[in-house]
């Protein structure tokens, strides 16, 4: 279709045939401004001869929509069902209002559609469509609000309408709803089951070309789903197989398909620390799109693994830009306590970090760590936005241990060393958090009013979320396409149920207040720390980043000594690797057991222990935690002195002399000092 010459004809009934047939084609692989021009110059004909039909209306509705003509595309739409009142434009109708953010419009539009879809029910000319048509209807609505859990089975119905034969014949149609299960288990957090689905529906493309754009673009989706799941490597090789099956179905370079496949290979390149090739990827994604630039800047330009990956591979004056840009949009449409408001002022921060601006970056970072801690707990905080959180706080910690004894600490007013430590202990006991959150949110089902509340809190974030995204959609359309009463309404709710959600927090904190401790701990304090300690005991702890560790030894009483160890993530990896093949050797014969390395048992000793040694070396008792490899690690085996083991005839007796340390104290581990 896309590549037939218009019919060298003045009859303007042939030419808007033509016009719409190519403009629906090129909506089909994405081409969202050639569509829309071909749409346009179709009506323009249509009108010549002698007046529009409700299909080209519906079409043309569809691309102006997708180039962010809100209004224009609500007003097509309407007009089109004004002319044949059609199940499909009522749910074309319901589609739109619930992406402008326009609930009661959808509910009303909705109410029509499944009305006139019940009337229709009898009709053998429909089929099973009225049944699949409603059930679609009902289940957006519901999404709109959030409501994920309640739309599923509308979705679920939906498929079990269709029959083998209407498969056969609409194999695209019957993919595309298998994909709003996939996308509605996923946000659900249902990932393993999303992963399933994005599998089936996979499987169920037998019928379609292996090399459609329908394709690639559901292998992307599987590919984002295994994102989410932390399991890189084979998200990046299924996003590199959409992104091929695109460039082989010819998509256009500035569709909307081909923008996201790039940009998701960049957030996976950008999640495995690979930031010169994410950047590779942002950058085709944005020159592909320069005649589309309404999709880039509102779906893309935004991301924040763009900015961090504009700040890691070093283009500081891009970043710089491309941040405060972000900054500042997040902050007046979502507030300064919003997690993405937060999450751009702490790559800010990292800018002024690079560009030795230190007091700038210690308030950029002091203002956005705590919001983004407070929300690191919560139930869509998904791996590639741990590691950005796990990024930003790194950055402050660096910075801290830098200005620690400095004029800057003291003009500043802070404590460094119980600055960087409470930091530390609330990005090692994250996961912690996490996994005793949910095993605490499913205990919490036995209380009917504490799930009841936690319900209607979660129900309350999905659905801040929608409309915050449906505001940001509709401030980033062309001014005279916006609809302000609609806009309007959007910062009336997000107002409205931030307050209320608020009111449901302080309401679970105050009747349940183990509850809220446990799934959201404050921050513990060096002082705090100290008076849960009793006497005889110290608190050790070890944070690890990309290239040293931080070393705290905190006593009793008194001062907490603080050390910056150049070992890094990788080397400690290696040593902690190397330690544990005399650990978990799994022999067959006691002799094959090899010999355990004292040497560098005692080295990790030496440089992460003693130079703090004089804080705890008292104490009878060591609670210690420690981060990344270390967790693998039994402290009790490090040696306290250099060892020479001397030949011995009795099996392991060259051990009996070793200055184990724990002959010093006892040793518990702990995950966090929360």
């Amino acid at each position: 279709e896309i590549h037939t010459p218009p019919p060298q004809t003045d009859n303007p009934a042939q030419l808007a045939v033509y016009y719409h047939r190519r403009g629906d084609a090129l909506i089909q692989i994405g081409r969202h401004s050639q569509a829309l021009a071909d749409l346009r110059q179709a009506m323009t004909y249509s009108l010549q001869a002698g007046g529009s039909n409700h299909k080209l209306l519906f079409s043309l509705a569809y691309a102006e929509f997708s180039s962010g003509n809100f209004k224009h595309a609500i007003e097509l739409m309407e007009q089109s069902l004004r002319l044949k009142e059609s199940p499909s434009t009522y749910n074309g109708l319901v589609k739109l209002y619930t992406r402008v953010g326009d609930l009661e419009s959808a509910q009303k539009a909705a109410n029509r559609g499944i009305s006139l879809c019940n009337r229709l029910r009898n009709n053998k000319g429909w089929g099973k469509w009225p049944v699949i048509l409603a059930a679609y209807m009902k289940a957006m609505v519901l999404e709109a609000q959030g409501k994920f859990a309640e739309a599923e089975p509308h979705y679920r119905q939906i498929l079990r309408n269709w029959s083998p034969s209407m498969q056969q014949k609409n194999p695209l149609s019957y993919i595309v709803h298998r994909i709003y299960l996939t996308r509605n288990l996923k946000n659900q957090d249902r990932l393993v089951e999303a992963e399933v689905e994005a599998r089936e529906s996979l499987k169920a493309m037998g019928a379609l070309d292996r090399e459609s754009e329908i394709f690639g673009h559901e292998v992307g989706e599987l590919g984002a789903i295994l994102l989410r799941q932390g399991r890189l490597q084979d998200s990046e090789k299924l996003m590199r197989a959409g992104l091929r099956t695109l460039e082989e179905a010819n998509v256009s370079d500035d569709s909307y398909l081909m923008g996201e496949g790039r940009m998701r290979l960049g957030e996976v390149l950008t999640a495995g620390q690979k930031f010169d090739e994410a950047m590779q990827q942002f950058d085709l994604a944005r020159s592909g799109m320069q005649q589309n630039q309404y999709l880039y800047e509102n779906f893309f330009a935004r991301n924040p693994a763009l900015m961090l990956a504009l700040v890691r591979s070093g283009r500081i004056q891009e970043a710089i830009q491309r941040i405060s840009a972000v900054h500042a949009q997040n902050s007046r449409l979502l507030g300064e306590k919003h997690y993405l408001t937060a999450e751009a002022l702490g790559f800010r921060g990292m800018v002024h970090v690079l560009q030795k601006n230190d007091q700038q970056a210690l308030k950029d970072f002091s203002a956005a760590l705590p919001i983004l801690i407070e929300t690191s707990s919560g139930e869509t905080f998904t791996f590639d936005r741990k590691m950005r959180l796990r990024i930003i706080s790194e950055s402050y910690l660096d910075l801290q241990a830098k200005v620690r004894g400095t004029d800057l600490e003291k003009d500043t007013g802070i404590d460094a060393t119980a600055e960087a430590f409470k930091l530390a202990d609330a990005l090692s006991g994250s996961t912690v958090r996490g996994a005793i959150g949910a095993s605490t949110a499913r205990a919490a089902v036995t209380s009917e009013e504490l799930a009841d509340l936690v319900r209607k809190e979660q129900d309350a974030q999905k659905q801040l979320k929608l409309m915050e995204t449906a505001l940001t959609d509709n401030l980033a359309a062309p001014r005279e396409q916006q609809l302000p009463a609609v806009i309007k309404e959007l910062k009336r709710k997000i107002d409205t149920l931030t307050r209320a959600r608020m009111v449901l927090v302080d309401e679970i904190k105050t009747r349940f207040p183990k509850y809220a401790e446990l799934t959201n701990p404050k921050p513990v304090s060096i002082l705090r720390l100290q008076q849960h300690l009793r006497p005889g005991e110290a608190f050790v702890s070890i944070y690890t980043v990309d290239d040293h560790s931080y070393v705290w030894a905190i006593p009793h009483g008194g001062r907490t000594a603080f050390s910056t160890v150049a070992l890094g993530r990788k080397r400690l990896s290696q040593m902690v690797t190397d330690l544990r093949k005399a650990l978990d050797p799994k022999p067959i014969t006691l002799g094959d057991i090899p010999e355990f390395d004292t040497s560098v048992a005692y080295d990790l000793y030496r440089r992460l222990l003693e130079p703090v040694k004089n804080r705890w070396q008292s104490a009878k008792d060591l609670l210690i935690v420690a981060h990344g490899p270390l967790g693998q690690l039994p402290f009790a085996l490090l040696p306290t002195a250099p060892v020479n083991l001397a030949e011995e005839q009795e099996l392991f007796g060259q051990y009996r002399q070793v200055p184990w340390l724990i002959r010093n104290a006892s040793i518990t581990r702990l995950p966090s000092a929360s």
